[in-house]
């Protein structure tokens, strides 16, 4: 099962890519204001995660599917554009 764990994008240099899904620090998706990004594990928490929260996949999607918490635009703006 995948596991995601939000996190400052400052914190991207302590990444172990070898811990994690994605391949580098390119690969990253990060939320509307690029103050965020996400990475995706398996089995165990990688060593750099210390205090976040980690969702599963259901929640996770919930999460930055809600246009209020900054990873997608509000969908009655989006009609707009």
């Amino acid at each position: 099962m995948k596991s995601f764990v939000i996190i400052n994008s400052d914190q991207v240099s302590s990444v172990n890519f070898n811990e994690v899904m994605e391949d580098n620090a390119n690969t990253l998706r990060y939320n509307l204001d690029g103050t965020q990004t996400f990475v995706k594990f398996t089995g165990d928490t990688p060593s750099f995660i210390t205090s976040e929260t980690i969702y599963n996949e259901d929640d996770f999607s919930s999460y930055i599917g809600n246009y209020e918490n900054g990873w997608c635009l509000d969908p009655e703006l989006e009609e707009e554009i």
